[in-house]
């Protein structure tokens, strides 16, 4: 399931190169919440009950920061990669907003 994460993740973070400074790169930080951040939430995860979900990486630019809306929203909040599909739009918006 981990390398099933990161590759996922790294596909929805390909064009964000600017997160890419400090030694700090894209593929180091989905290794990171691959392993330590996933790895504490995903016991608790129960995608029947809860399908949502999101996972913090700092400098991640919002869709609403970068006019991204309908078909070209890439499911980003500020510091947020957001890893539900199917939830309401007021939920998004929730999400997106803060």
């Amino acid at each position: 399931m981990n390398e099933s994460l990161k590759r996922h993740l790294l596909v929805r973070l390909r064009d964000e190169t600017y997160l890419d400074v400090n030694g700090i790169t894209r593929e180091s930080i989905v290794e990171k919440l691959a392993a330590v951040d996933f790895e504490r939430q995903k016991k608790g995860i129960n995608i029947y009950e809860s399908p949502g979900g999101c996972f913090f990486i700092t400098g991640l630019r919002s869709d609403i920061s970068r006019g991204l809306a309908g078909d070209a929203a890439k499911r980003f909040g500020p510091n947020r990669i957001l890893m539900d599909q199917y939830v309401t739009s007021t939920k998004r918006k929730k999400y997106l907003s803060t």
